[in-house]
Formats: C-alpha cells, structure tokens, sequence
C-alpha cells in the first residue's frame, strides 16, 4: 500500500513538472516569435516610407534638371516664364514656389510672388552651400516668410559650360511628412519620427518634440542617445531603448523597439524611426498562454484525480469504472484543446503570409500609379511648349537635308520604346568630352545638342548625324526630337505602370476568392502559382529573376485555399533563402496521373544537419522575427491529406521542393 502511494505521487510530480516546462517554454518562444514580428513590421514600414521619399525628391530632381537644360530656361526668356507657370500650376500643392536665381545670387524670377525679383538671398545657408558648390543642394527645413514649415531645392543651370545660376522650388514639409510619415501606424502606440543628419526631429507626434534636437528630448534616456548617435551615421539597422517620458508624462522606463531606414537626398541625408513598446508584441499571445495555463490546470486535475482513484481502487472496485470514465473525459478535454491550439497556430501562419501581402500591396500598386501620375505630367508639360521654332527649323530644311532628321527621330523612337534610351543618371563628363567634341567641329550649341543626345541614349551615335549636326538649325531640330521621343518614353511608362498594377490587382482578387472558397473544385496548378508569384515576387523584388515551365494539362482537385497556402510558404521560403537576390525556377508538369509542381531558388542551400528536421514543427533556419517553423509543416500536412507527397534536394547553390499531387 504504502509503495503504491509513493509511486502515484512520483508519478504526479513528473506529469506536473513536465507540463510546467512545455507550458513556459512554448510561451516563450512565441513570445520571442512575437517581440521579431513586431521588428519585421517596423522594417516593412520603415523602409516604405523611406523609399516613399527618396522617390518624391528623385522626381523633382530630375524633373528640374531637365527644365534647367531648357534654352528658355536657362536664358528665362517669355517662354521660359511661360513654362515655369504651367510647372507651378501643374504641381499645386506641392510646389509652393519656383524661382530662378541668378548667377549672383538674386532672385531673377519667381511664381507666384514676382515681386521678390531682384533679392539677394545669396546668405542663405543652403543658397550660400549651392553658390559656392555649383551643385544640386536640398535645404534643411525651415520657416518660410509667408508662416509654414518647407524645403528648397535648387539645381545648377548652365550655359554653354558656363555657371548661370540655379533653378529652385519650394516645397511644403507638411506634405511631405502628412503623405510618407505622419499615417504610419503600428500596434496600439506605435508611430514613426522624422530626423535630418543632425538629429534634428522634424515630424515627431509627440507635443513639443517637433524642431527640437533629439538629444535635448532624449538627454534623460542613455540609451535613446546611443541609438541617435548610430543614426546620425546614417545607414539602416534595428535597436532598443528605455524611455521614461512621453509628452509631459513622467513614469517607469519603457522599453522600445524601433527601426531606422536612412533616406539618401541630394547632399545630405534623412533618417526615419518606426518605434514602438516591445509590450504590444505580448498582447497576441495572451489568448495563447491563457490556454496553456488551462491545459495545464487540466493536466493537473486529470492527475490528481488519477491518483486519488488509483488509491481508492484497493478499496472498492466499483470506483474503478467511475474513475476510469473522468480520465477519458479529461483525456478527450485535452485533445479537443491541442486540436484548437494547432488550429489557432495554423491561422496565425495564413495571417503572417497575409501581413506579408498587406505590407507589399501598397507598394506595388503605388509605385506604378506615382508613374503613370509623373508620366502624364511630363506629356502635358511637353505638349505645351511652344514648337513654332523647331517647324520653322524643319520648314528651312530641303527634301535631302530631311533625312538625316528622320533617321535621327526614328532612332530616338526605337530607343524610347524599348526603354534603351531611359535615362539612368547625368553622365556628366561624357556630356561635356560630346559637346567640346561637336564645338571642335563647328556645331553651334554644342552643350545644348550633347544634353539632348544624352536624353535619347544616342550620345554614342552622335556620328551618324554628323551632317545634320552641322547645320545652323541643329539645336532647334535635335531639341524637338528629344521632346517628342520623351512623350514616347511617357506613353511606355504608363503603358507598364498600367499592366504592372492589373497584374497586382488581378492576382489579389484571386487570392481573396480562395480565402472564401472552402469546397474541393478542380484547380489549375499554373494559375496559382502565378497568382503566388505576382502578390509575393512582384516589382518589389526586382533582384529576383523568375523562369517558369507550365504544362498546360496540371489540374488537380482540392480546396483553393489550402493550395494557396503550400504555394505560398515554398514561394516565401525560396524568395526569403536568396535574400531578394536570385533565381526563382516554378514548373509544373503532368506524369501519369501525378502532377509534380517543382520549385526551385539559388540560395545558399539547407544545411546538413537541418535536413531531417526540416517538416518539423516550429523548427526553423531563418533568423528570429522570418519564420515561426510551422511553413513547411502546414504545407506537407495539407498535400499529404490530398494523397500527395512533398519532398526536397538541397545542394549550395540550388534548392528544389518537389510536390507530387493526384490529377484531376
């Protein structure tokens, strides 16, 4: 008797500590899972905004660069007012004024407020960094006279390859901050701050803090100044920090998490901070760990209840059936939970691949629109020039002396079409070697006629009209062709910006009828894992070069949405082991009556002793906060219930997941 009570009791103590330990341990490592999801989504964040950004400032740069090159421009003629007009009037809102400084440093134009011609604003500190550098300069933000917060930007403008002052815009911060920076928005307290290089805040919401340096905010948190010394270096990375105040409320030290993203400008650079309390990252996972501690009471109770009929079976045996019917109750109570727990686990794997669409959507849909928004302005900028100069040119020229132009334009044609001619940065010094090459052989402005060959990508092919060249009218003849092969090079723009966004859309509304669709249907393999590659391996990733092998015949029977799962977590898995840079390979093909979808991506392989655990669950060879180990197992789970099977070869250099599914 007295043993037998020793044994139940050891055996309970065993039973209790064992589900102490499963209990703590899982609990912490979803919690760690949730503190590196909480990172992943304010690096998402981050660099959208940061990118956001460089794009606003890269179109305006290049957008006056291209202005600055204009004869009208550059001698602020008439025409040249004319088009600094409609320029100001087509970017109302977001360009409050556009002046044209002269080589001194005063003001030679400017719209809307011409009274200002003739200021010498050559004292400010950006106007005074601009004069002496002669290169493009981005201001830092500052109160403008007329009582708002803004930013100038100024390009050089040259004649002939002398220095003729600059061309300058001036834009609202606000706008900048309300369209990239203000809207951002992560768990419950989450908010991201604008810094320049100094530390600067420029958009902060907490009050008080906007325009003050963040080590005067921070000086009271040690921790938060190590973290603004590593972004005064610029660049991008995640850090943690205590802070004791927000505002004017003063409590216990919180810890945060926070990403920073540099955004590289003209000539200095920004830094945006997604910050947010590591806490919030605990709030998903209390419905989780108030389970645990019930399963836990369960097993608890189930034991204590086995041990006390396990003793009073040496007096009667009739407890014995009782006690025997509440353990399988117990027993029953327990598995109907850790079936409701992988459940919840499955769910939460089908949410983190949907942040993952959510946290790309918005890019790839945006980035398109912004180019077709930039494209069809600089049609209608284009279209209202004055040609009058550029007919009477062409007029002036005889039926022999037209040819060398048609040529000139047909081939400015091809190049915009294709996109060959696409502009990818100012070749400065090739420009200037063309333009000393053509004056050497009498061709009068020769700067002008270089730029404009440089635009249409025929700078090297500049022999072929030679003839044309040398003609009085060139400059005139040349300018318009470069200013209607930029309507060819718009057209194509909006014509891909245009499919890119269908693709996205088309790809997202397929997704979403999977996600309602919960009956088995005949599928075809191809269009879904299309779908997967256009909301996954999109524009976003251009490091990425997919090749795809289809086999017209791949059906196979099953429920839309668990095929969109496995395709999902193989795709994300490939695209996540190149780290954005590589090869993608799909291919699908019929065998008998199999159908075998392979996949394959060029990262660095898996390891060795990863190969034998890789279906496991929650077992993992990403790094902290990329994946919760339950990808693959989902997906071998949902293809061996289809009566498939799913396999892989690794080697360095070239991973291949194998699924093999009955046809339809």
């Amino acid at each position: 008797m007295r043993k037998t009570v020793w044994t139940a009791l050891a055996v309970f103590v065993v039973v209790l500590i064992l589900a102490a330990w499963l209990m703590f341990d899982a609990y912490g490592v979803t919690r760690d899972e949730g503190i590196a999801r909480l990172r992943f989504q304010a690096r998402v964040l981050a660099e959208q905004a940061a990118n956001g950004i460089d794009e606003y400032f890269e179109y305006y740069y290049r957008t006056l660069h291209f202005l600055a090159a204009l004869p009208e421009i550059r001698d602020m003629d008439a025409n040249g007012e004319t088009t600094l007009r409609a320029f100001h009037e087509e970017q109302r809102g977001n360009v409050r004024a556009v002046t044209r400084i002269a080589a001194d440093g005063t003001i030679a134009w400017s719209w809307p407020d011409d009274s200002v011609r003739g200021r010498d604003i050559s004292q400010q500190e950006h106007n005074a960094r601009f004069l002496s550098s002669r290169e493009a300069t981005l201001s830092r933000v500052f109160m403008a006279v007329q009582g708002y917060l803004a930013v100038s930007l100024v390009v050089p403008v040259w004649n002939e390859g002398a220095f003729a002052g600059g061309l300058a815009i001036l834009v609202p911060f606000e706008e900048i901050s309300r369209r990239y920076v203000s809207r951002i928005r992560i768990g419950e307290t989450g908010y991201a701050v604008l810094l320049d290089s100094d530390g600067t805040e420029l958009y902060c919401p907490v009050p008080g803090h906007a325009g003050r340096n963040v080590r005067e905010t921070s000086a009271d948190s040690p921790t938060m100044l190590a973290l603004a010394e590593l972004m005064g270096r610029g660049g991008s990375g995640d850090g943690e920090y205590l802070y004791a105040a927000v505002g004017e409320t003063v409590g216990p030290p919180v810890r945060k998490v926070a990403r920073y993203q540099s955004v590289p400008l003209v000539d200095s650079f920004w830094t945006i901070m997604v910050t947010v309390p590591e806490s919030e990252a605990y709030g998903f996972i209390a419905g989780f760990r108030n389970r645990w501690l019930q399963l836990a009471f369960i097993i608890v109770a189930g034991s204590l209840a086995w041990s006390v009929i396990l003793l009073r079976t040496l007096a009667r045996n009739q407890s014995v059936n009782r006690a025997l019917t509440d353990a399988n109750a117990s027993l029953e109570t327990v598995v109907r939970e850790l079936g409701d727990a992988q459940e919840r686990l499955v769910l939460q794997e089908k949410l983190a691949a949907l942040g993952q669409v959510a946290a790309g959507i918005g890019h790839q849909v945006n980035s398109p629109l912004g180019a077709i928004v930039s494209a069809s302005g600089n049609i209608l900028g284009v279209a209202g020039r004055d040609i009058s100069p550029a007919l009477k040119a062409y007029a002036a020229l005889d039926a022999e002396s037209r040819i060398p132009f048609d040529a000139l334009l047909e081939r400015a044609f091809e190049k915009a079409d294709s996109g060959e001619g696409e502009r990818q940065g100012a070749p400065r010094q090739e420009r200037l070697e063309a333009a000393r090459e053509l004056e050497s052989s009498g061709v009068s402005d020769a700067r002008s006629i270089a730029d404009d060959l440089a635009d249409m990508g025929l700078l090297e092919e500049r022999g072929r009209f030679a003839a044309l060249l040398a003609r009085p009218e060139a400059p005139a003849l040349v300018s318009e062709a470069q200013r209607l092969s930029s309507l060819v090079t718009s057209a194509r723009i909006i014509r891909q910006a245009a499919e890119r966004a269908g693709a996205v859309v088309g790809a997202l509304r397929t997704y979403a009828r999977a996600e309602r669709s919960r009956e088995a249907t005949v599928i075809e393999v191809s269009a879904e894992l299309e779908m997967a590659l256009t909301l996954y391996v999109g524009p976003s990733k251009p490091g990425i070069v997919v090749t795809r092998r289809y086999d017209e015949r791949c059906h196979v029977r099953a429920v839309p949405d668990q095929l969109v799962q496995v395709w999902t977590n193989l795709v994300i898995n490939g695209v996540q082991a190149m780290e954005g840079k590589g090869s993608l390979e799909i291919g699908a093909r019929r065998s008998g009556d199999r159908v075998i979808v392979e996949i394959a991506d060029s990262g660095p392989g898996i390891p060795e002793e990863a190969r034998a655990r890789i279906f496991e669950p929650f077992f993992t060879t990403k790094p902290p906060g990329e994946g919760s180990g339950l990808g693959l197992d989902i997906a071998r789970r949902i293809v061996e219930s289809l009566g498939g099977t799913i396999g892989f070869e690794s080697r360095p250099g070239r991973t291949v997941f194998r699924v093999e599914l009955p046809a339809a």
